[in-house]
């Protein structure tokens, strides 16, 4: 299946919004279990993905709106900003589940900006 099997609406959510896989599927669990709260080990328990990235994602996904934090030990659950995210969250999460190889092309062939890169690089820096 092509990208252009995916709807505009997700695909420019995809631009704006996904920087990584790993995003991706921290995103779509949150959304999925949206009356839960979160931990970075908790993320790391499902997705396999390390207690670090796990927090990275969440603390990205926080910044651009798509989580709160939580006053309590667990941290994050989802919860948008505004109700057009969280329906663009819902449509990315449904052409995920149909047309995940053309989603995850989407997301790799989206390019990234510089300056982004730069700042991440440094985090994982700090993080080591």
């Amino acid at each position: 299946m092509a990208e252009a099997d995916i709807p505009g609406e997700v695909r420019q959510f995809i631009k704006d919004y996904i920087r990584s896989l790993f995003q991706l599927e921290v995103l779509l669990l949150l959304h999925r279990h949206r009356d839960r709260d979160w931990s970075p080990e908790d993320i790391d328990r499902e997705l396999k993905i390390g207690r670090e990235l796990a927090n990275t994602q969440l603390a990205d996904l926080h910044s651009i709106g798509l989580l709160t934090m939580i006053d309590n030990p667990f941290g994050y659950r989802y919860r948008p900003a505004t109700d057009e995210l969280d329906a663009a969250v819902s449509k990315l999460d449904a052409a995920y589940k149909e047309r995940r190889v053309s989603v995850t092309s989407l997301i790799y062939s989206t390019p990234v900006d510089e300056v982004r890169i730069f700042a991440e690089a440094f985090r994982l820096r700090k993080d080591k």
